[in-house]
C-alpha cells in the first residue's frame, strides 16, 4: 500500500485522515482512513466512494469541523459527516485525477491539483458549507445564503481580449446566492 496524503483535522487534537492506493498491484479500491486516537487505531471511511475509483488526496476543510474533501483518480468527493458518507462533489471538474487539495486562507478558496488538467478554485467556500444536506432545509419557501467577504476595488481588466484557453474568473462584486423553492412570478428583491 503506498501513502499519498496524510492530512489532520483542524478542530481535534489526535484525528488524522490518511488516502493511499495500491493501483500499482491492479488493486484499484478506495483507501481513506480515519483515526481520532492520534493513529492507535483506524477507521475505514469510503462509504459513498465508488469500488473502482481509488483515492489520492484527503483535506478537511480548515473553516467547518466535519467537513471533508477526496480526490480520487477520476473525480472529487465531499463529505459533511466527518467522512462517515461521501458524495461526488463534480461541479464543472472534468473527470481528472485529483491529486492534491488545499485552501487558501485569505480568499477562503479550495484549490485541486489535478494530473494534466492544471489548477482548479473553488471560489464560494461559505455556499458549499452552508449546502450541508443536514442543514439545508429544502421546504423552506426561500433561503438567503452566506455571502463570501468581498473586497470592493475600483477599476476593470486589462482590455486584452478573452483567451478561450483561460480560466474564468469569479465575478466581480460581492455574489449572493439564494434558494427558491418556486419559480418565482415576477421580479426577485432583495
Amino acid at each position: 500500500i503506498r501513502i499519498n496524503c496524510i492530512a489532520a483535522s483542524p478542530f481535534e487534537p489526535g484525528t488524522a485522515y490518511v488516502a493511499a492506493t495500491m493501483y500499482l498491484s491492479d488493486d484499484f479500491h478506495p483507501f481513506l482512513y480515519k483515526t481520532n486516537d492520534y493513529g492507535k487505531t483506524w477507521k475505514k471511511i469510503v462509504k459513498g466512494i465508488p469500488d473502482d475509483d481509488f483515492t489520492r488526496t484527503i483535506r478537511a476543510d480548515p473553516n467547518q469541523k466535519g467537513l471533508v474533501f477526496a480526490g480520487t483518480e477520476s473525480h472529487l468527493y465531499i463529505s459533511y459527516d466527518d467522512g462517515d458518507n461521501w458524495l461526488p462533489f463534480q461541479l464543472n471538474l472534468p473527470a481528472v485525477p485529483v491529486t492534491d487539495i488545499t485552501f487558501q486562507k485569505q480568499q477562503d478558496d479550495m484549490v485541486l491539483a489535478t494530473q494534466g488538467r492544471g489548477f482548479y478554485v473553488m471560489d464560494n467556500m461559505p455556499l458549499v458549507r452552508a449546502l450541508n444536506p443536514a442543514n439545508f432545509n429544502r421546504s423552506t419557501a426561500v433561503d438567503l445564503f452566506p455571502v463570501k467577504k468581498t473586497i470592493r476595488i475600483d477599476g476593470g481588466g486589462f482590455g486584452f481580449g478573452r483567451d478561450p484557453a483561460a480560466g474564468q474568473n469569479p465575478p466581480s462584486g460581492a455574489v449572493i446566492d439564494y434558494y427558491l423553492k418556486d419559480k418565482p412570478k415576477g421580479e426577485v428583491k432583495l
